[in-house]
């Protein structure tokens, strides 16, 4: 279906998408770090609901209680990275990425043990950081893009994030909902060999991100001066 849509936008004489677009690298490679991180945390609250209630034997309030402080810390890293200067801002995205990455990894192997009290400290207090790390990458990527596409472009440029976030979603529940339930050995080492699969996409995701700042900073040092102090003037918003 991908490659019938492509070949008709190229015969279309008023495409849905301007193809162009998608294939510059700034949009490619930050497209592509935004989705990475994205699906894992679809995912996540997929495979978290299920190994709380069905391999801990929780409650549903509880099980969504548990990511509270998820979203809070993605709420706090937002509106922090504005404040940030446009330097620290342009790196933020790596380094959380690699933080998240972390973060899966030690929830993955040091599993809550049904206490309740382990369960809020180790899967509540490391979520925290994770939301922190996804909400480190989320608005200075968004930035970048909004940067290197000429305004011509916003309405292509928006509908591929909205639709890079939506396909994402669908297939991080779908590629790691089946490993879970596809792992043998019951809750445990499922949901182990879930979050280090988790861990290793946020670390795709740190490393497209990476590819993606370095294809900005050479679209910029080939752009001419008044375009340099509108990408600079735009990543410090």
């Amino acid at each position: 279906m991908a490659a019938l849509f492509v070949r008709r936008q190229r015969r279309a004489a008023s495409p849905l998408l301007a193809l162009g677009v998608l294939g510059r690298p700034v949009v490619a490679w930050t497209l592509g770090a935004l989705g990475m991180a994205t699906s894992t945390f679809y995912a996540m609250m997929f495979v978290l609901a299920l190994y709380l209630q069905d391999g801990l034997d929780r409650s549903a309030l509880f099980s969504g209680l548990a990511l509270v402080p998820w979203v809070a810390a993605f709420g706090i890293a937002g509106s922090l990275v504005p404040r940030l200067p446009a330097r620290l801002a342009a790196r933020a995205p790596v380094a959380g990425y690699l933080l998240l990455a972390s973060v899966y990894a030690a929830v993955g192997l040091t599993r809550a043990d049904g206490t309740g009290l382990a369960a809020l400290l180790g899967l509540g207090g490391l979520l925290g950081l994770g939301g922190f790390g996804l909400g480190l990458g989320f608005a200075p990527q968004l930035g970048r893009l909004t940067a290197h596409v000429a305004d011509r472009h916003a309405a292509d440029l928006s509908g591929l994030v909205n639709m890079n976030f939506q396909l994402a979603g669908v297939a991080g529940v779908a590629v790691f909902g089946t490993l879970y339930l596809g792992f043998p050995g019951g809750h445990g080492p499922a949901f182990t060999a879930v979050m280090l699969g988790f861990g290793g996409t946020a670390l795709a995701a740190a490393a497209a991100s990476f590819a993606g700042r370095r294809a900005a900073r050479r679209e910029d040092q080939g752009s001419s001066p008044a375009r340099r102090a509108a990408v600079t003037a735009s990543s410090r918003v």
